[in-house]
C-alpha cells in the first residue's frame, strides 16, 4: 500500500499558477489529526472538578418533561397491555413517542420540584396515550420474532 502524502498545497499552486504561499489545510495535517485523536481519547469519560477552558458548559440545565414521562411510564404500559418488554421494543417505542410528542423543556434552576410534578401530571395522559397507541401497533405487527 502506498504512503499517503499531502500534495494539496502543491496541486493548488499548480492549478492557480500562483507563486504565493498556500497555507496548509489543518485537516490534512497529520500532526493536527494526531492531536485531535489524542484529545478525544484523553477527555473521554474523564470527570472534571471545574470546566476545562476549551469546553463551554450551559448555564442552566433543562429538563424535558415529555422524555421523563416516557421513561417513567413505558414499562408500566407495556406490561399492562401484555406487550413485548425487550430492549429493542422499548427503544423503538420510546423513539417513536419522542418523535410524535412535542418536547416540553423547563429550567431545572428556575422551576421547583412541585411545579415539575404539576407539569408531569398535566402531560401524563397524552404521553400514555401515545405510548399505548405505538405499543399496540407493535403488538399487532412485531418488529422481531
Amino acid at each position: 500500500m502506498n504512503k499517503k502524502t499531502n500534495k494539496t498545497a502543491h496541486v493548488l499552486k499548480l492549478l492557480t499558477n500562483s507563486d504565493a504561499t498556500i497555507k496548509e489545510n489543518p485537516i490534512l495535517n497529520e500532526e493536527f489529526k494526531d492531536e485531535m485523536i489524542l484529545n478525544r481519547h484523553t477527555h473521554k469519560g474523564e470527570e472534571f472538578d471545574e470546566a476545562p477552558e476549551n469546553i463551554i458548559l450551559p448555564k442552566t440545565v433543562g429538563i424535558n418533561i415529555i422524555s421523563d414521562l416516557i421513561e417513567e411510564n413505558l414499562v408500566t404500559v407495556l406490561e399492562r397491555f401484555r406487550c413485548c418488554t425487550c430492549e429493542k421494543c422499548k427503544k423503538y417505542i420510546s423513539i417513536e413517542a419522542l418523535n410524535q410528542l412535542q418536547p416540553k423543556y423547563v429550567s431545572a434552576e428556575d422551576v421547583s420540584e412541585k411545579e415539575i410534578l404539576n407539569l408531569k401530571e398535566k402531560y401524563k395522559t397524552s404521553v400514555v396515550t401515545v405510548l399505548l397507541k405505538i405499543a399496540l401497533q407493535i403488538k399487532s405487527n412485531p418488529i422481531h420474532k
